[in-house]
């Protein structure tokens, strides 16, 4: 990036904060500079740039980006020595820095702002370059090595078999990497980088000879030492060996990873069934539970079956019975002016069939399911007198009455159907508003019996 700008101490600062945030976007080095021992090298400089034949450069400063800041590194004030603390800068002209011995902690960004009188105005001048600096390799002992790799791998793309030249020891991976050279001069495919060797590929059918792995030289750095270049003699025989030897120990690996899966699956197995025992040890209470359920439900069905049996038994006898089933009472009852409303208790029984009919309570309990015929007649000396027939289970029946006056006697009748339940019960209720005398007549009887489908199935 190049400006320029009148001179002035404001758009320095606003050149340095343009400089600084053009650094912080631009992440892309300029230029690689190897750092060569004992080489001085250019470190920054103006891209290109050379000051016009009525220009006079006044002053340059070099800043280095340090996190968010940047760090003046030099100055040259014209007519004077270069002015910094770093003993290994020297000014190259028009515009940059030379260094000595240089470092990979001299990779960062440096901007050049340079003041110059052009054609008699003053200007400022200025530039971002971002620089990495990249070591050269270093091998153990200063000597490459070239080796077979001891087995061979399978190329997942198209299935076939292949070993690798291994060239190496190097201490760490670097921006210059070797190659390897096949006895016809042909350069080998490089597949990686392991362990501190280069890897190149090397196929089933590969050439006899001596092969050899070299780095490529720098013109950057004359005077670097190369470590000396690996050499090896290689046969198909061992080759193919190399490969075989890689099939086998895919072999191994493979039934390795299946043995791994079986014994996993076994441990799983193991597991479950363990699980499987505690489930069922603690089930055993709940199975002794379920078994006591079951089968004391089906003692209740059994029994069930046999009240069943009994209830039809019944029900057939007391059809055979039946026409037997009814009830007559009558009194001459004193009905009281206190605790109204009151039963009508007819005492005197002159039928009682099924013994269905109570005279101490005047109430009649159905014996047999079925349709009752009950009539009742009540006759009273006041004419403010009135009854009803109660059914259990029921309430009171507002059932029609007929009634019947003669001089201060009075008579009411009632007659009707009712479908009674076993057990269920049927009396007669008075009320009245003061002390009378009369009489009860009160009967009833089974006209038809409700039969059970047990009975019907018998």
């Amino acid at each position: 990036m190049m400006a320029s700008s009148c001179l002035g101490f404001s758009l320095f600062a606003l050149f340095l904060a343009v400089a600084l945030a053009t650094s912080e976007s631009n992440t892309d080095a300029d230029r690689i500079i190897f750092a060569c021992k004992g080489e001085k090298q250019p470190l920054v400089g103006m891209s290109g740039w050379e000051p016009g034949p009525e220009d006079a450069i006044q002053h340059i400063s070099w800043f280095r980006k340090v996190g968010e800041d940047l760090l003046t590194i030099a100055t040259l004030t014209y007519g004077q020595p270069l002015n910094t603390s770093d003993t290994r800068l020297s000014y190259i002209a028009p515009a940059g820095l030379a260094v000595s011995d240089i470092t990979v902690n001299d990779t960062g960004s440096y901007v050049i702002v340079i003041s110059l009188l052009e054609s008699g105005e003053k200007h400022l001048v200025t530039e971002i370059r971002n620089v990495q600096v990249a070591e050269m390799a270093e091998v153990e002992n200063n000597e490459t090595t070239l080796r077979v790799q001891d087995s061979g791998m399978m190329d997942e793309k198209s299935g076939e078999w292949f070993t690798n030249l291994r060239c190496g020891k190097f201490l760490k991976k670097g921006p210059i990497v070797p190659f390897v050279k096949t006895p016809s001069d042909r350069l080998l495919e490089l597949t990686g980088y392991q362990d501190g060797d280069y890897m190149f590929r090397l196929p089933d059918k590969a050439e006899t000879g001596m092969y050899v792995c070299l780095l490529p030289r720098r013109t950057e750095c004359p005077s670097h030492v190369y470590p000396a270049a690996g050499l090896l003699e290689v046969d198909t025989g061992s080759v193919k060996a190399s490969i075989l030897q890689g099939k086998l120990n895919d072999v191994i690996a493979t039934a390795e990873y299946q043995q791994q899966i079986i014994l996993t699956q076994r441990r799983d197995l193991r597991r479950q069934q363990e699980k499987l025992l505690r489930k069922q040890e603690e089930a055993k209470p709940h199975q002794q539970e379920v078994q006591y359920l079951f089968e004391e439900t089906v003692r209740l069905r059994l029994d069930k079956a046999q009240l069943e049996r009994e209830n039809a038994l019944l029900d057939s006898r007391l059809i055979k019975t039946s026409a037997s089933v009814g009830f007559s009472a009558n009194s001459y009852p004193l009905i009281r002016q206190a605790n109204y409303p009151q039963a009508i208790i007819a005492d005197n029984v002159t039928l009682n069939q099924g013994g269905g009919y109570n005279k101490t309570s005047g109430v009649f309990t159905a014996p047999v399911s079925g349709m009752y015929l009950v009539t009742a007649t009540v006759t009273s000396n006041t004419r403010m007198f009135s009854f009803w027939l109660v059914v259990d289970s029921g309430g009171s029946q507002d059932i029609p009455r007929n009634s019947v006056r003669s001089g201060r006697v009075s008579s009411m009748s009632v007659q009707v159907l009712l479908t009674l339940n076993r057990g269920q019960c049927v009396w007669l209720m008075a009320n009245d508003y003061q002390r009378s005398y009369g009489s009860v007549f009160f009967t009833g009887f089974l006209v038809s019996p409700q039969v059970s489908r047990a009975v019907l199935a018998m």
